[in-house]
């Protein structure tokens, strides 16, 4: 395997582990951004493999997330984001808001 490919198939890597760890601590990227302290932009192009961050990036995000920096080097699968806004889970008391539009005279 080429090196360029070998960097690229690492770096699908850290995508993967870390949106997965994000995503298991409820954080958001900004919020991961934030204590890693980057840039959303920069953290958004880790999580979708295009960044080529350097080592002390991956440690502050290790340390972020509160794991070792050679888990987020594990060998996984890079899934494809789901697209749009999560669902809104409404309790079982709540009653469904009213429409707001308007009746035709």
């Amino acid at each position: 395997m080429s090196s360029a490919k070998r960097i690229a198939e690492v770096r699908r890597y850290i995508a993967a582990n870390v949106r997965r760890c994000r995503t298991e601590q409820e954080l958001t990227q900004e919020a991961l951004a934030e204590r890693v302290g980057v840039e959303l932009r920069y953290l958004q192009e880790i999580e979708s493999a295009t960044a080529n961050l350097s080592l002390g990036v991956l440690i502050g995000t290790a340390d972020a997330l509160g794991v070792d920096p050679a888990m987020l080097l594990a060998p996984a699968k890079l899934e494809r984001p789901k697209r749009g806004r999560p669902t809104r889970v409404l309790s079982s008391d709540a009653t469904p808001a009213k429409s707001t539009k308007r009746k035709p005279r």
